[in-house]
């Protein structure tokens, strides 16, 4: 698809709208809808064309957002950074994958990066990401949320004001709103599936959708007391609900195309293939991410008293088992937060009140781990974030602590869906 002076390459499967103003076209690529009563549409032809992204933060689901003018771009992504985007200083283009950037313009794998992985304190990760924004190609970077790519470098385009102090009554009819754009908008395209879990983040979620939803719960790695949790769920429910055990199916075709979608941090894993074998097209797996940005993710608050490349390196690490930090693994994540902290904008932003946590664990882990894990589960089944929304996002931060940090902010609103199921502890 040809835009003035530029190319679009799109999977056959791929969403677009495309809208044209006197200025320029703006093209909605992936998943997107209007959630504050305005219609995409109207979003687009009524938003500032010099200054878009507040109007555009109106916008909900998985998308990237290109407003292409002659030979100037500028390309941002959706609040949680859920349709991710890749880009190289030097070059005006952007990418969903990490491949599809690098191999048309035949960037090179990044051999430091390579040294990185083989490292034992990334072998023994709980959870495989690679520090700051750096991919396994040389010089491809993550865009890191709340900012934009014009082809030359980044900027930063929210917040643009203080955080408000805001009420659980304030953030539930945040909530409320959010999930009356949301629920509709899913079932019109897809067949929603949920994880049930013992967990309240994804509960939450569901609770929202009224029972009308297909669970699935995955038995690698569950705990046994989570089980009668799942199934008093699902019997209190009547939902279409299965136990996915991975380990039943071979590594083939999808798993290996899981591996490549994800940028080769890692195996594609075998959950790809049973999803795929086991919901078909036309189905979406909406995933609980999103619920910890919420209720804040408390583990990294005191290794992050700043946004410091220091602090992001303690933070980071706090996602591995029992190995010491090697002088070599501590100066990679050292040279990985420092560029990080310059692409994604961190200067000044103490004077917003935003808490390093906060910002830290939705930019960088959210964003660089969980949306790529979107990227390794397409494959097998397309999925959407539960929470994805950054009016949301404020509501929450505007909260006091003894309000906000804990998972009793979530189980409350599934309580005001579905009281009976609220009685059903979560751990």
């Amino acid at each position: 698809m040809q835009i003035g002076e530029f190319v679009l390459r799109l999977h056959p499967e791929t969403r677009i709208e495309v809208h044209h103003r006197p200025e320029g076209a703006v093209a909605v690529v992936g998943d997107a809808y209007g959630q504050y009563d305005r219609s995409l549409a109207e979003i687009v032809a009524r938003m500032p064309w010099d200054d878009p992204w507040p109007a555009l933060g109106e916008l909900g689901g998985r998308h990237a957002i290109l407003l292409l003018s002659g030979a100037r771009m500028r390309a941002a992504h959706d609040p949680f950074g859920s349709r991710t985007l890749y880009y190289a200083p030097g070059l005006r283009a952007v990418a969903s994958h990490v491949g599809l950037l690098a191999r048309p313009y035949g960037i090179e794998p990044d051999p430091q990066v390579a040294e990185y992985m083989a490292m034992p304190e990334y072998q023994v990760r709980t959870v495989s990401y690679l520090p700051g924004d750096l991919t396994t190609a040389t010089g491809v970077y993550g865009l890191a949320p709340n900012n934009y790519w014009d082809g030359e470098r980044t900027h930063r385009y929210w917040p643009r004001a203080p955080l408000t102090a805001t009420t659980r009554e304030d953030f539930y009819g945040e909530m409320d709103r959010y999930f009356a754009a949301f629920v509709p908008f899913v079932r019109s395209r897809y067949t929603p599936v949920f994880g049930v879990t013992g967990g309240i983040d994804s509960r939450a979620a569901f609770a929202a959708f009224g029972g009308d939803f297909r669970g699935t719960s995955w038995t690698n790695h569950l705990p046994p007391a989570e089980r009668p949790i799942i199934d008093r769920i699902v019997a209190h429910l009547g939902v279409d609900h299965g136990y996915l055990r991975t380990k039943k199916f071979e590594r083939g075709p999808v798993a290996r195309a899981a591996g490549v979608c994800n940028g080769g941090v890692r195996p594609g894993n075998l959950l790809s293939e049973a999803m795929a074998a086991t919901y078909g097209p036309g189905h979406c797996f909406i995933r609980g991410l999103g619920g910890e940005v919420l209720r804040g993710f408390p583990a990294y608050d005191n290794r992050l008293p700043d946004l410091s490349p220091r602090s992001m390196t303690n933070a980071y690490s706090s996602g591995k088992r029992r190995c010491g930090r090697s002088p070599a693994y501590v100066a990679c994540c050292a040279r990985a937060f420092e560029g990080f902290r310059a692409r994604a904008n961190y200067d000044g932003l103490e004077a917003f009140g935003i808490r390093p946590m906060d910002l830290f664990y939705w930019e960088h882990r959210m964003a660089m781990w969980g949306a790529n894990m979107m990227n390794e589960m397409d494959p097998g089944c397309y999925s959407l974030i539960a929470f994805n929304s950054r009016p949301l996002y404020a509501a929450a931060f505007g909260l006091p602590d003894d309000q906000r940090l804990s998972k009793e902010l979530l189980a409350t609103y599934a309580r005001r869906h579905d009281a009976a199921m609220a009685e059903i502890e979560y751990i």
